[in-house]
């Protein structure tokens, strides 16, 4: 059995598969369970050493709506009996321990006892760059946003809150990602979240129980100090606007166009390299050049960023009127 395990649908990703396999097998993952939803630019090129070594099961997607759900769904249920633990995480999501010498599967062995756990993820935009500056994401884009930055989005309305109000929404960033046994499921509430056996909940890395938000998909408080999974959501501005003119995996629709540059306005205001100790070991293992620049560099392009994205707070707060229908043109 194997003890730790991926699974992950992707779409047209192929140029970022390699960096993302190799910082999940430096942290431990012995195996991937992947779903290629109908890609064009031949994944399985880049997926052949980790194919050879009997690393990765590749399957084709499921043509239906829901693709992720579906795609999670099916991984469950062929290969609940594999792994002891199960990662549920997107091409563009790199969990880690924080500041720790532990791989994720050394620290995962404190939390057995659990379910379930579930890692907030921290949002990084576009840093500012129009086209890709370099060959590795981590290395890449190093600015994200504020923990406590939020949107007017229906799915981060608390239940029962009324919109329009700033307090109504959870922050981003309270967004969990899930690892869990396989086992312990019982059905899926959403990519991010599971219901499990009796009724336990997951827990945050503070071993604080995650219930009694929406969908189970949301953490009481922010937690990236011990484990975090860095979601570079945008990327450079010229795969944003691919992104946001694609469906969703998991519904067959659209990013609205204006909440997504919402989005990236809001997730380009401090720099946080945290990953930069792990992107160097990967860099390393695939022949690539470490570039992450210098510190100097990133506080010029954070202060730049800040300045030019000082009004993103602002707009996201006027969605939040417009949500509530308080806002009005003049």
């Amino acid at each position: 059995m194997y003890y730790l395990t991926v699974c992950a649908i992707f779409q047209n990703e192929a140029s970022y598969l390699a960096e993302w396999l190799t910082h999940y097998e430096l942290q431990g993952v012995e195996h991937f369970y992947l779903y290629d939803d109908l890609s064009a630019d031949d994944p399985e090129t880049v997926l052949k050493p980790w194919l050879d070594r009997g690393m990765v099961t590749l399957n084709r997607a499921a043509r239906t709506t829901n693709r992720q759900r579906a795609a999670y769904e099916h991984c469950i249920r062929t290969h609940r009996g594999e792994t002891f633990w199960m990662a549920f995480v997107d091409i563009d999501e790199f969990a880690f321990a924080r500041n720790r010498p532990e791989t994720l599967a050394e620290i995962m062995t404190r939390y057995e006892r659990f379910p379930g756990l579930g890692i907030n993820w921290v949002c990084y935009g576009s840093s500012g760059f129009e086209t890709p500056p370099g060959p590795m994401v981590t290395t890449s884009y190093q600015l994200r946003g504020r923990l406590d930055f939020r949107t007017s989005e229906p799915v981060f309305l608390k239940d029962g809150h009324p919109p329009g109000l700033v307090e109504s929404y959870y922050p981003y960033n309270a967004h969990i990602k899930s690892i869990a046994r396989p086992d312990a499921i019982e059905r899926m509430l959403s990519p991010h979240s599971f219901a499990y056996r009796n009724g336990e909940p997951a827990v945050s890395p503070s071993g604080a129980p995650i219930a009694g938000t929406r969908l189970d998909a949301f953490s009481q408080r922010v937690e990236v100090n011990v484990l975090r999974v860095n979601h570079y959501w945008s990327k450079s501005r010229s795969e944003f606007l691919a992104k946001a003119a694609r469906r969703h995996a998991d519904k067959d629709e659209h990013y609205g166009e204006h909440i997504a540059f919402v989005r990236e306005a809001g997730m380009n205001f401090e720099h946080d390299p945290s990953i930069l100790v792990h992107s160097e070991a990967i860099a390393e293992r695939l022949g690539l050049p470490f570039a992450p620049g210098t510190e100097a560099e990133w506080r010029e392009r954070e202060a730049f960023q800040q300045a030019r994205d000082l009004n993103a707070e602002a707009l996201a707060h006027r969605e939040m009127l417009k949500a509530a229908g308080r806002f009005h043109r003049d």
